[in-house]
């Protein structure tokens, strides 16, 4: 099995990507709720 971390870090990016997008899309509503309750 020498070529599992190959393909681990080759598809790392492909299922990190949407993850990490949609991550920072709910960090950003997040902020913005929070922004609206504190004004």
């Amino acid at each position: 099995m020498p070529r599992l971390p190959w393909v681990v870090g080759a598809l790392a990016p492909v299922i990190s990507s949407p993850i990490v997008q949609f991550h920072d899309y709910g960090c950003q509503r997040a902020v913005q709720a929070t922004w609206r309750k504190a004004r």
